[in-house]
């Protein structure tokens, strides 16, 4: 299509395939639980796109150590959220900063923290601070790779303001 510089794909084969009579429940892990109710308790309505969303944005500045440490620790269902978008063309800058990391949470498909007037910041915010509680060993790992900015969201520096 002319004039389209980049794309960028959160979508996921199994995500995409129809619901059957004979789908599986999976639980969740005790994780995956705590980050959704992270979300919700910071007024996310759908916990598990706002935790996608906020993990995915996040883990997007991470070089592959760093990013491998922080997913060594997560059990398989949080792992699956933190994916790399499928992006053709121009690769768009991941965030440095708590704003961006919030803009890119808020542009995130399926997040709906924009339409729904969720303040997008105290959820990253607090889906930020439930994964450091998860993985407290990946912190080095983290400091070292993360913008200042971001590394202080990592240590529970930065507070939602109002």
């Amino acid at each position: 299509v002319r004039g389209v510089r980049g794309v960028e794909s959160h979508l996921h084969v199994d995500e995409a395939l129809p619901a059957t009579a004979h789908t599986t429940v999976t639980i969740p892990s005790i994780a995956m639980a705590e980050l959704c109710e992270a979300a919700g308790d910071a007024g996310a309505r759908d916990e598990r796109a706002a935790v996608h969303a906020v993990l995915c944005e996040f883990t997007e500045r991470l070089p592959d150590a760093a990013r491998t440490a922080l997913e060594v620790h997560l059990p398989a269902d949080v792992r699956a959220l933190i994916s790399r978008p499928v992006r053709r063309g121009a690769r768009l800058a991941p965030p440095r900063t708590v704003d961006e990391l919030v803009v890119a949470v808020l542009a995130a498909d399926g997040a709906d923290l924009a339409a729904a007037e969720i303040d997008a910041r105290a959820v990253t915010v607090a889906v930020v601070d439930q994964l450091r509680s998860l993985v407290p060993e990946a912190t080095a790992a983290l400091i070292d790779a993360l913008p200042d900015e971001l590394a202080t969201l990592w240590l529970g520096g930065a507070r939602v303001t109002t």
